[in-house]
Order: C-alpha cells, then sequence, then structure tokens
C-alpha cells in the first residue's frame, strides 16, 4: 500500500450513492489479509458507474484523485497526462504506471502530419483513448497529440475497490489504482439538485451524455421530431351550428448544448412546427403558417466565485411543480445557492425582451424562493412571487407568497404534495393532494 496518509473516503453514505446498497453491504464486509494488505472485491463491469477523475500522480506510483464526477454509463479508459516511458522495441509507452500498446489500428488525431510512436516523446502531454483486450493488456485506440489541457484526468468504469477501514482507499480501473482522500470532491453539494435543475447542462462534458451527435468536443447536437393529432367534439343538441374539428401539428426541435468548461455552459433550442386541420367544421383555414424559432437560448455560469453559486441568464424554461406560477419560456436571470444542501436558495428575474407569446409582453416579475430537501424526491418550500404587468386591463394579482412539499412515499410509487398559498392583500388559498 503506497505511504500517502489520507483518511478514508469510502463512507456510507457515498457507496450508497455509487456503487448501490447491495455493493455497499458487501463492501463493509471486507478486512483486511493476514499480511495487513487490504482485499479488493472485484465488480460486474456493467452494473456500476464510470467516473471521472482529476488529480496527480504521485512519486510512490499512485493516481491522487482530487476531484471525481460520475458519469452516465459504462464506459473503457481514457487517460490525460504525461508520458512517462516509451518502448520501441515492443511498442509500449507508459501512463501513470500502465504499459499501453500502440499497434497498427492506433489513430494519431490532430496531428498536422502522419504520426507514429517514433514521434513520441518521453514528457510529452497527450490524451489516449484506450481498450482492454481479452488478456487484460491496454490497447490505445486513439491518441490525441495536440490541444491536450494541463490537467490531468482519467475516465474509465472501476473494475476494483478496496475498503479496509485505514487510510486510503482505493479504486482501481483494470489495474490502474487511484487514491481517494478526504480532499476529493465528491460534487455532494447540489448533486441531484444540479441533476433536476440544470439536467443534460450538470454533465461533465459532451462525451458524458448517452445520445446526441458530439460536434468539435465541446458541442453536442441533439434532435427530435414529435407529432400531436387533436380531435375536438361538440356534444351539443345544436342542428345548425357544428363545431367539430381536427388538426395535426407535426414539430421538429433541433437543440446544441455547449460545454465550455466547468463553470460554463451554453443551450439553444429551435423548434419549427405547422398545424393543419382536416375534418373541421368551423370556419378556419386549413392550415396555419409555419411557426420557427428558438424557444431557449441561455448561458449557465456554474460556481462563480463561491462553490454552488449559478447563474442562468437568456431565455429558459421557467416552471415549478404544481405550473400554477410559470410554466413558460421567459426571458430571466436566475441565481442559485446550493453551497450547502440541503438548503436551496434561488431569486429570479424576468422581464420580456422578445417574447414567444403575446400574454407576456407586459410582464416584469421578481421570484424569490427557499428549498429544504429531505432526500432527493421530496423538499418542502416557501415562496414569493412579485408581479408587475404594464397591460392595464389583464388581471395579475401583484403578490403570491406561500409553502409547498412535494415529494414520494417510500418505494416511489405514490407522490404526494401539499400547496398553501396567499395572492394580493385579502385572498387565501388551499390545495391539498
Amino acid at each position: 500500500m503506497p505511504s500517502i496518509q489520507a483518511d478514508p473516503l469510502f463512507r456510507y453514505g457515498w457507496i450508497q450513492r455509487v456503487l448501490g446498497i447491495s455493493l455497499f453491504l458487501s463492501a463493509i464486509a471486507l478486512t483486511p489479509s493476514k499480511a495487513g494488505q487490504p482485499e479488493y472485491m472485484e465488480l460486474d463491469y456493467h452494473k456500476v458507474p464510470a467516473l471521472e477523475f482529476k488529480g496527480y500522480w504521485d512519486t510512490s506510483g499512485v493516481f491522487v484523485a482530487t476531484d471525481l464526477e460520475e458519469l452516465p454509463k459504462p464506459r473503457l479508459p481514457k487517460l490525460r497526462g504525461s508520458i512517462q516511458g516509451i518502448d520501441l522495441e515492443n511498442g509500449i509507452i507508459t501512463m501513470y504506471g500502465v504499459p499501453i500498446e500502440i499497434y497498427d489500428k492506433t489513430q494519431f488525431l490532430e496531428a498536422e502530419e502522419e504520426y507514429s510512436l517514433d514521434d513520441l516523446k518521453i514528457g510529452q502531454r497527450i490524451e489516449v483513448s484506450c481498450k482492454i483486450d481479452e488478456s487484460g493488456r491496454w490497447k490505445a485506440r486513439k491518441v490525441k497529440v495536440k490541444g491536450i489541457k494541463e490537467s490531468d484526468k482519467i475516465k474509465g468504469t472501476i473494475t476494483r475497490i478496496s475498503v479496509d477501514g485505514n487510510p486510503p482507499d482505493t479504486v482501481e480501473i483494470h489495474g490502474l489504482i487511484i487514491l481517494l482522500i478526504r480532499e476529493t470532491d465528491l460534487n455532494e453539494p447540489g448533486s441531484f439538485f444540479e441533476e433536476e435543475e440544470f439536467e443534460e447542462l450538470a454533465l461533465a462534458g459532451a462525451e458524458s451524455n448517452s445520445e446526441g451527435i458530439i460536434l468539435g468536443e465541446k458541442l453536442l447536437l441533439n434532435g427530435d421530431y414529435r407529432q400531436t393529432i387533436r380531435r375536438e367534439t361538440e356534444f351539443d343538441l345544436s342542428e345548425f351550428i357544428a363545431a367539430d374539428h381536427s388538426d395535426v401539428e407535426p414539430q421538429l426541435r433541433l437543440e446544441l448544448t455547449g460545454y465550455w468548461n466547468k463553470s460554463f455552459r451554453t443551450f439553444f433550442q429551435l423548434r419549427m412546427r405547422k398545424q393543419y386541420s382536416f375534418n373541421s367544421e368551423r370556419n378556419i383555414s386549413q392550415s396555419r403558417e409555419l411557426d420557427a424559432g428558438d424557444t431557449q437560448l441561455y448561458l449557465l455560469a456554474r460556481d462563480v466565485g463561491v462553490n454552488g453559486l449559478t447563474f442562468k441568464v437568456g431565455r429558459q424554461d421557467v416552471e415549478e411543480p404544481r405550473e400554477w406560477l410559470f410554466d413558460e419560456y421567459l426571458d430571466a436571470i436566475r441565481i442559485y445557492y446550493y453551497g450547502r444542501e440541503p438548503l436551496i436558495l434561488d431569486a429570479a428575474l424576468m422581464h420580456t425582451v422578445a417574447p414567444l407569446s403575446e400574454k407576456i409582453e407586459t410582464w416584469t416579475d421578481v421570484f424569490g424562493q427557499v428549498r429544504w430537501y429531505f432526500d432527493s424526491h421530496s423538499r418542502i418550500r416557501g415562496y414569493v412571487l412579485l408581479r408587475k404587468d404594464s397591460d392595464e386591463i389583464r388581471n395579475r394579482e401583484p403578490v403570491w407568497w406561500g409553502i409547498g412539499y412535494d415529494g414520494r412515499m417510500r418505494g416511489g410509487m405514490i407522490r404526494t404534495w401539499m400547496d398553501t398559498y396567499c395572492r394580493g392583500s385579502n385572498h387565501l388559498g388551499f390545495q391539498e393532494v
């Protein structure tokens, strides 16, 4: 075992979260061998998460992780760092103590001319995507030789863990040892909140997404087609006024997500739709004009100056659990602070710049909210909403405030919620399910 001194990291809560309760129960049963070395538990590649480790190579012969993040699906290893050794005779390079074979199918990326093993140098920074053959040997599938970032990184699905109760705990990716120390950032604060609130923008990068086309490593292109068919039948006794109606609305959406670095992400959504009427007894045209435009275009800036302080600026989908207050694409500046999870603070200023609907042209709203998460599915919240509308005809209550709860009962099959709210100065409402 390496001599680095650190506190144990594989604590109960993290194992439950990342490897599951069953893995945790098995892991805590492990005991040191008679020789005083930790016993390892072999893992099923298809049943454990892939992880991204950032850190540094220690002279004792291990990679010390200072930051890690979970990836959405199992994956082959990928290393970023400096070449430690080159064996020209056997076609081998060494990174993080692992011998990696360069063979006839290895691709060299972003090289200005033909590249080979002879062109590599000890100390040169590269990024290597690898595969593991049946005998356990590492083989380089792709080697990127230009534009390599300064930070060292390892990605891959872990194959063994060591939990012996003595510092430090370790994981392995096909023999590559990674130490987890107390200072390792597990991204626990705001983890489930980020997944819920920011969705795909909370992922580590474009390649972490299981769907879409990666463009230039930073951009992810997605698209979907949907079609809605509606049939409205007027059940009345009139023999003179017919009002039955049917229509179909095909819709295409394209999404471009930018993962520029750990802190800054962008999201653009283009929507194109057109409605066609058929078998209609109403006096309307058979089809409407093509509706095309961007429904969302915003910047997400995470951990700005302070861990957990995040800004979301631009046109975005603004909604709340009951969709009583908001369920619109609005121009907004939103501020979140989740560095003290389970306490979440957020505020928003919503003012129309380029409205998608006439009804929101005159809106200016200020919203503040405090949330307390009992777990990833249950929370209580208190909020206040101040509304201003330059349209004097429309009756929008100027002030709302209230508290609410929503969550799932044990097992997740039954969803419960409660909302108590006040609006204006003299109206009290209560809803419960």
